[in-house]
């Protein structure tokens, strides 16, 4: 695990307080461009801790680019925990033996072997070893459409998840930690994402497999799967659920996660996104055949989606 990537390495135990007060600590942060954390307090205490900073990047980049701030993972004893708020990061907190603690949104969870946490760090937090031994991955990050994204993918009530695919999410993250190493800020945002889209379709499936779907959704999703590229109206999608439009909206995001126009783009996103990386077909030929309604629309939904334009995403492919 994390063959073929260098990481910094510190053993043995410290205080927030002790590591505020070291010159080297602290321009560290400064040439990483990393704000100093105010609300937090916490221990690290382990046999083994290795971890990754990114290089600095400009303010456009971090406005525009969904980035990485952290990684690290520590072989914990007892004594670690981390409490923390107000901070601007996300984090992926991922359990590969023993067993954690985490307290968040008034809700107490244990972190055990293939769990994985998704913590927005605004609000009130705290995770520790539970028991004598944790060996867990912390991942930061933040910027873009973070904000918008992480809690479109994540219910509130789903801030522990035990992915049946650990393995393959696994490998997904050290891919992306492989261009942090390689300085490639762009392609980093786009596995980092990527991550995030498999672990939350994942944990969807698991939903989808737990709750009584009625059957004439699973028809409309089936029938939407199919139909994508062509012109879907609410007012017809709801007709052939039988179903009023409002009723509609409301089950389908219920029962999904997501609503039907989002689901929708989603696809046609995934169409565009394959034609850019497998063919030479112009922009606004792949808008047309992806189902977007012009160019410019394509261009700017792409680019929410992304940050980067159709082209921009074409050349980090090849």
């Amino acid at each position: 695990m994390f063959e073929h990537i260098h990481f910094r390495n510190y053993n043995g135990s410290i205080s927030n307080e002790e590591l505020e007060r070291d010159p080297g600590y602290n321009e560290l942060l400064e040439q990483n461009l990393i704000s100093k954390q105010t609300d937090v307090e916490y221990i690290i205490d382990g046999d083994r801790n290795c971890f990754l900073l990114p290089m600095p990047l400009s303010e456009e980049m971090r406005k525009h680019l969904i980035y990485f701030q952290s990684f690290d993972y520590i072989e914990s004893s007892a004594r670690y925990y981390t409490k923390r708020k107000n901070f601007r990061s996300y984090l992926l907190l991922f359990t590969y033996e023993g067993q954690g603690h985490l307290e968040y949104q008034g809700n107490s969870y244990t972190l055990s072997k293939g769990d994985i946490a998704i913590i927005d760090c605004m609000l009130p937090h705290e995770y520790r070893t539970s028991g004598s031994f944790w060996f867990h991955a912390d991942l930061h990050f933040y910027g873009g459409n973070s904000t918008y994204m992480v809690p479109a993918l994540f219910r509130k009530s789903q801030a522990v998840m035990h992915p049946a695919n650990f393995q393959i999410l696994q490998a997904q993250l050290e891919k992306m930690l492989r261009t942090i190493e390689q300085n490639q800020p762009f392609h980093t945002s786009i596995e980092l994402q990527q991550l995030l889209f498999l672990i939350s379709d994942d944990n969807k499936t698991k939903v989808e497999e737990n709750n009584c779907i009625p059957e004439n959704l699973k028809y409309l999703r089936l029938y939407i799967e199919k139909h994508f590229l062509d012109d879907l109206t609410l007012d017809m999608m709801a007709d052939l659920a039988g179903i009023t439009k409002f009723h509609f909206c409301r089950e389908y995001k219920r029962h999904f996660g997501f609503s039907p126009k989002e689901y929708i783009m989603h696809l046609r996103m995934l169409h565009a996104e394959m034609l850019l990386q497998s063919t030479t077909i112009p922009s606004y030929r792949i808008a047309q055949i992806s189902g977007f309604s012009s160019e410019a629309n394509f261009i700017s939904q792409f680019k929410k989606a992304h940050q980067m334009t159709p082209g921009q995403y074409r050349s980090t492919r090849r």
